[in-house]
Formats: structure tokens, C-alpha cells, sequence
């Protein structure tokens, strides 16, 4: 009888340690984080800091206005697109510039992007 407890007692052991291993591999995995923002994507976060699950913006052509949908508080730029993020869904209001590579808060809610070239803009030289 002696031998079964102490058999039992290995067991139950054993299965309590890979079931916190387990539980400690499910706490770590990436798949519960939000994916980063890949080589070539615009990424804009409904929250400050980019967090939360990022939504894309994709090419469109020069003067194209899109209607956000949501408002939206931060980006990251990883591709060539270039615009401007305003505060209406009709792209007027407040507005923020952004180029190709950049990142930050937008510093107001974002509701539309307008694609521009915003790197083409040149300003002229002060006299």
C-alpha cells in the first residue's frame, strides 16, 4: 500500500509540473501580444503608445481623403505612404503631418488621413 501512495504522490508531482510549465509557456507566448508593425506597413493604434491591435493604411492616390471609421491616437510608419491624419472625418480640422519612417501619438483622434506627398512640400527660404 505504502509503494502505491508514494507512486501516486510522483505522479500527481509530475503532472503539477508540466501543467505550471505549461501555464508559464502560455503566459509568455507571443501570439497573446499584438503583432508588430512590419517592414512596409502603415500601422495606426486606437490608443496612445501604439497599443492595442494595430489597423493598416493602405496606397491610395495623392488627394485621396479616407474616413477613418474610429478614431485613432498613435502610428507607426514603415512605409513610403505620406499624408496627413485630421481631426473630421471630412480631412479638415486639426491636422498632423506624417512621412515615410515616422512614429509617434498623433495628438488629437485621428478620424480621417489624407494622402499626400508631405516630403515633396518645400518651404521657401526666409530673406
Amino acid at each position: 500500500m505504502e509503494i502505491v501512495a508514494q507512486r501516486a504522490i510522483k505522479a500527481v508531482a509530475i503532472v503539477t509540473s508540466v501543467l505550471v510549465a505549461f501555464g508559464a509557456f502560455l503566459a509568455g507566448s507571443p501570439a497573446s501580444a499584438a503583432p508588430a508593425c512590419g517592414s512596409g506597413t502603415f500601422c495606426i493604434y486606437k490608443k496612445a503608445n501604439y497599443e492595442g491591435w494595430p489597423f493598416q493604411i493602405t496606397r491610395s492616390p495623392s488627394g485621396t481623403c479616407e474616413t477613418l471609421g474610429n478614431p485613432f491616437l498613435s502610428f507607426i510608419n514603415n512605409s513610403t505612404i505620406e499624408g496627413y491624419f485630421y481631426s473630421s472625418t471630412s480631412c479638415s480640422g486639426s491636422a498632423r503631418a506624417v512621412q515615410s519612417g515616422g512614429r509617434g501619438n498623433i495628438g488629437f483622434s485621428a478620424r480621417s488621413f489624407k494622402h499626400a506627398c508631405v516630403s515633396c512640400r518645400t518651404v521657401a527660404p526666409a530673406r
